[in-house]
């Protein structure tokens, strides 16, 4: 088992049920998306990848499904884009890539929502994190790592469906939680990891 370095990049890995989210396996699925890849597993699912997120853009964004397909829908058997699986209680029912199958699921309207929340969330960051970079430079640290972390995991979900299983979306919350409750001690006044104080900060 392998985990996240807190200090560095070089062991920054989760272990995913067979897969794991790390630097090493982002750059090996944007080639294998993008380009020629070494590794034949994630080269034979290129095609089907591309032919499945091709036909949710035409549909949803330029097509007659503008609201999206609904939730009950298996989006990959719509496009013959199902891959061989030995176990086919494992068939693919999504996008393999949660941020198409918000689109495919919800429409042009949820893609903008979820987009919105995103977008929102790494502004809020940012500024705090500049707020504190002077009177806090350990919350600031940290603000920058949930940061990095939650960008990391959301760049690996335009890849891998990743964010559609509990292994990565509880800790991923998790760390988004812990973010917005810093953000939110900091506007109100009080410091933003120090929990002994019992009044804002004068």
């Amino acid at each position: 088992t392998r985990y996240i370095s807190v200090t560095g990049v070089q062991t920054c890995a989760l272990p995913i049920c067979k897969r794991e989210i790390s630097v090493r396996q982002i750059v090996a699925n944007v080639q294998s998306t993008f380009g020629e890849s070494e590794d034949t597993a994630l080269a034979g699912t290129k095609r089907w990848r591309l032919a499945l997120w091709n036909g949710i853009t035409q549909d949803v964004i330029y097509g007659d499904f503008p609201l999206g397909f609904g939730m009950g829908v298996n989006i990959a058997e719509r496009y013959d884009a199902v891959p061989i699986q030995q176990d086919p209680f494992q068939t693919l029912r999504n996008a393999h890539n949660s941020h198409l199958t918000i689109l495919a699921r919800m429409g042009i309207p949820g893609a903008t929502i979820w987009a919105t929340i995103w977008v929102t969330f790494g502004v809020m960051t940012l500024r705090v994190r500049h707020r504190l970079r002077r009177t806090d430079p350990e919350a600031s640290g940290l603000l920058t790592w949930l940061l990095i972390a939650a960008v990391a995991v959301l760049a690996n979900a335009v890849f891998d469906p990743s964010l559609e299983s509990p292994q990565v979306a509880v800790p991923f919350y998790t760390l988004v939680g812990t973010a917005l409750g810093m953000m939110a001690r900091v506007r109100a006044g009080y410091p933003a990891l120090e929990t002994t104080k019992t009044g804002p900060i004068d």
